[in-house]
């Protein structure tokens, strides 16, 4: 993979960089920030990195994770931001991201905007293994934090590398940054295994409202406002659990929505084979990847379930 030039020029020229990741942030974004923050400290330069959402303790591995929305200086002269496929996976940053001359978007997503003055996008399993190239180009020196961060975005987007996006590429720039040591057993562990209490009992609620609409071809479920509160939970609790709802064997998709404020549920798809939910998810202004995608739908559970039940009705009956 050839990373573009100008990207590299920016990157060297520059002194002072914030780095961004999207709502809801997941091992991918996390690692892929986290990742280009060590490189660019080594590169003499400051770097920040800036989420507009809660930050897990799945994550609490990664390094410099507990300094994400600390300012280290007055301004930046480059913004790049990671595994966002458009400007408003930026949230409540997205302001801060246009007030700097230079913007970079490294992305990893088929659907998405050209929302930055340099945009690079390539379909791989995950924004990491783009950054694996991007620093091999900027000569970087690879140590285990490096390797350890880009390891949790690699895992984490391709399923631990059971999904269909993971290539031979995807293996061989595993094999690589495993040479430097790092604890993986640990990070799949924090990632695909570890549970807190709060998570057991959100889990339970979420399969408790479980329901199939679509001829039962899809599970769907939904956590409330009010299902947080009293299971003692955060909506990034919820991350991975939409697994549950895909995995069973007679279900062609899962999906999960969550209430993150009244009224407003965010999405979460995932799906088997040649099942596109990045289609889906676009007739709601969202999108993502062909097995993996999600969307933002105002309502109550019920509206918000109907809406998505006669969307993925649609698809099925091959009206796009």
């Amino acid at each position: 993979m050839i990373i573009n030039n100008q990207i590299i020029e920016k990157i060297e020229k520059s002194k002072n960089v914030a780095i961004y990741v999207h709502i809801r942030p997941d091992g991918d974004c996390l690692g892929a920030a986290t990742a280009l923050k060590c490189v660019l400290k080594k590169m003499g330069k400051i770097a920040d990195i800036f989420c507009d959402g809660e930050v897990g303790s799945t994550y609490d591995f990664l390094p410099d994770i507990s300094l994400i929305n600390v300012r280290k200086c007055d301004g930046y002269d480059l913004a790049v931001a990671v595994d966002c496929a458009d400007e408003t996976r930026l949230g409540g940053f997205i302001n801060d991201f246009y007030e700097i001359n230079n913007t970079i978007k490294i992305d990893h997503h088929k659907s998405g905007t050209n929302f930055a003055k340099i945009n690079f996008v390539e379909n791989v399993g995950s924004t990491c293994e783009i950054l694996y190239f991007l620093f091999k180009q900027l000569n970087a020196q690879f140590d285990e934090n490096i390797c350890c961060a880009l390891y949790c975005g690699i895992a984490a987007d391709t399923g631990c590398f059971m999904h269909d996006n993971v290539t031979s590429q995807t293996h061989s720039v595993v094999a690589d940054i495993m040479n430097y040591k790092f604890d993986f057993g640990y990070v799949n562990y924090k990632l695909f295994k570890c549970r807190s209490l709060s998570q057991i009992n959100l889990l339970k609620q979420m399969l408790n409202n479980m329901l199939f609409i679509c001829d039962k071809k899809v599970a769907i479920s939904y956590l409330t406002i009010n299902d947080f509160k009293k299971n003692n939970a955060k909506t990034s609790d919820t991350i991975g659990m939409v697994n549950n709802l895909s995995g069973i064997d007679t279900v062609d998709i899962g999906v999960l929505i969550s209430e993150d404020k009244p009224g407003l549920y965010t999405c979460s798809f995932r799906s088997k084979g040649n099942i596109d939910v990045s289609v889906v998810c676009q007739k709601f202004g969202g999108g993502g990847h062909l097995n993996a995608s999600g969307c933002n739908i105002f309502g109550g559970y019920k509206t918000v379930i109907s809406k998505i039940e006669k969307v993925i009705n649609e698809y099925y009956a091959g009206l796009y």
